[in-house]
C-alpha cells in the first residue's frame, strides 16, 4: 500500500509539476508570515529562511542589475541563509567580483561560467538521449515516427538552432502567470490577463492564426498600459516570452531553450497509445534522469545564465525564501487553516510538493529532526510572547503538532516537553 501511494504521488508530480512558490497571502497565515523576522528555520531543512518581503524589495528596486561589487554587497548579509548550490555559485561570483567588479551578473555568468558548464550539461544530456534513442527502436512504426520528430526538435533546442514551434495557449498562460506574479502590486491585473488567455484557439483550428494574433495584441496592450515600461524592460523573461510568442503565432523560426518538463510531457503524449508497458516505463524512467536545474549544478548555472542580471540575483536567494507549507497537501484535501500550516523554504516546499508527510519522512530521514527544531523555535517564541504579539492562536503549537503526528501516520511525534509549565502566547 505504501509503495502504491509513493508511486501515485510521484506520478502526480510528473503530470502536475509543483508551481513556482508565491510570496502572497494564504488563508489566515498573516501571523505566521510575521515569524520570518525571527530567524525561523525551515521545517524540512533547518535553514534559516529569508523574509520574502526582503526579496520582493530587491525585485522592485532591481537591486541586482548593477555591477558585481554592488551585487555582492547586497547578497552577503544573506549568505548564511542560502542553499548549498546557490551559496557555491555566490562564492564564485564573489571571487569574480575581484577581477570583474564592473561586470553585471549576466555578463559574468555568460562569459566566465556558462561555456564550461554547458559542455558538462550537454555531455550528460546526449548520453541519456542516446540511451533513450536505442530503447525507442522497439516502438511501433507510428510512435517511432513521432519519436524521431521529437528527438530532432530536442537536438535543435539543445544546440540553440532556430525552429518553427506552434503557439500553445496552456504553455503561454503558465509562463505568463509565472512572470506577472513576480510583480506583487499587479495581482489583480494578472487575473484579468490570464482570463483573456482562455480565448486563444488551438493552432490547428480554422482561422486560428488571425484569432491568436488579435488576442495576443490585446494582452500585450493590456500589459503595456498597466505595467510601467521600466518593470517590463527589467523583466527580460516577460519581454522574451512576449517576443517569442508573437513569432510563434506567425510561425517564424525561433531559438527555444530545451526544457525537461516539455520533453517529458511530449514523450508521454506520444507513448499514450503504446501497449508495451515495460518499454514505456523504461523510456520515461530514462527521461526522468535528464539533468534538472534543481538537482544538477551544471544545469543550474546554464539556466541562471539565460536570465537577466536582476533575476539571477533573485534566484540565488529565492530557494531560501519563507513560504507557507500545507502539512496535509491541498491535493489530498488539506485545509487552508493555520493548524495545517507550517513554514518551509521555497525549495523544500516545492520538492515535497503533494507528497504525503509520512512518505516525505521515510524518504528524507533528517526531516523529523528538522521539524522538531522548527517546533522548538515556535516554543521559544511562545515563551517570549512573540506568537501572542503576532495574533497566532494560543493553541497553535499543540494543534499543529497533532496535525503533524496524524499526517505522519505516527512515524513522528513532536516533543512538546519544553512547552509544559509555560503560559503560551
Amino acid at each position: 500500500m505504501r509503495v502504491q501511494s509513493v508511486q501515485t504521488a510521484n506520478n502526480i508530480k510528473q503530470l502536475y509539476p509543483a508551481p513556482r512558490i508565491s510570496f502572497g497571502s494564504n488563508g489566515n497565515s498573516k501571523g505566521l508570515r510575521g515569524l520570518y523576522s525571527y530567524n525561523m528555520p525551515c521545517m524540512y531543512s533547518s535553514t534559516i529562511m529569508i523574509d520574502p518581503q526582503v526579496i520582493s524589495k530587491f525585485y522592485k528596486e532591481n537591486t541586482f542589475a548593477g555591477p558585481l561589487e554592488n551585487v555582492v554587497r547586497n547578497i552577503e548579509p544573506h549568505e548564511s541563509n542560502m542553499q548549498i548550490a546557490e551559496k557555491y555559485i555566490f562564492n564564485m561570483i564573489k571571487k569574480g567580483a575581484k577581477t570583474h567588479s564592473q561586470s553585471n551578473l549576466k555578463q559574468f555568468l555568460t562569459r566566465n561560467l556558462k561555456p564550461h558548464y554547458e559542455g558538462i550539461l550537454k555531455s550528460k544530456q546526449y548520453s541519456l538521449l542516446d540511451m533513450i534513442d536505442k530503447e525507442a527502436l522497439r516502438l511501433p512504426p507510428e510512435a517511432k515516427r513521432k519519436f524521431d520528430k521529437l528527438m530532432n526538435f530536442t537536438i535543435d533546442k539543445i544546440e540553440n538552432r532556430q525552429i518553427v514551434i506552434p503557439f500553445y495557449r496552456g504553455e503561454f498562460k503558465m509562463k505568463l502567470e509565472k512572470n506577472l506574479r513576480q510583480i506583487p502590486e499587479n495581482y489583480d491585473l494578472a487575473d484579468e490577463i490570464l482570463k483573456m488567455c482562455e480565448d486563444f484557439p488551438h493552432y490547428k483550428e480554422p482561422g486560428a492564426q488571425e484569432a491568436q494574433a488579435n488576442i495576443f495584441q490585446k494582452i500585450k496592450k493590456e500589459i503595456e498600459n498597466n505595467i510601467s515600461e521600466g518593470k517590463i524592460r527589467n523583466n527580460t523573461e516577460l519581454t522574451e516570452l512576449l517576443n517569442k510568442s508573437e513569432r510563434r503565432i506567425n510561425f517564424d523560426p525561433i531559438a527555444e531553450t530545451f526544457s525537461n518538463k516539455n520533453f517529458f510531457y511530449d514523450l508521454n503524449t506520444l507513448l499514450a497509445d503504446v501497449s508495451d508497458i515495460p518499454l514505456k516505463l523504461k523510456l520515461t524512467g530514462l527521461a526522468q534522469q535528464l539533468p534538472k536545474s534543481s538537482t544538477n549544478f551544471a544545469s543550474r548555472i546554464v539556466k541562471l545564465a539565460n536570465k537577466s542580471s536582476g533575476q539571477i540575483g533573485i534566484e540565488l536567494l529565492q530557494p531560501s525564501a519563507g513560504t507557507i507549507e500545507h502539512i496535509k497537501p491541498k491535493f489530498f484535501g488539506g485545509e487552508n487553516s493555520i493548524y495545517n500550516y507550517g513554514l518551509a523554504c521555497s525549495r523544500f516546499n516545492s520538492e515535497r510538493s503533494c507528497t504525503p508527510l509520512y512518505e516525505h519522512l521515510v524518504k528524507t530521514p533528517n526531516a523529523a529532526n528538522n521539524i522538531q527544531q522548527f517546533i522548538d523555535k515556535l516554543i521559544e517564541l511562545s515563551k517570549r510572547k512573540i506568537l501572542k504579539k503576532l495574533s497566532i492562536p494560543e493553541d497553535y503549537i499543540e494543534r499543529l503538532s497533532y496535525t503533524i503526528r496524524k499526517e505522519s501516520g505516527g512515524i513522528f511525534i513532536p516533543n512538546l516537553s519544553k512547552l509544559k509549565g509555560y503560559i503560551r502566547g
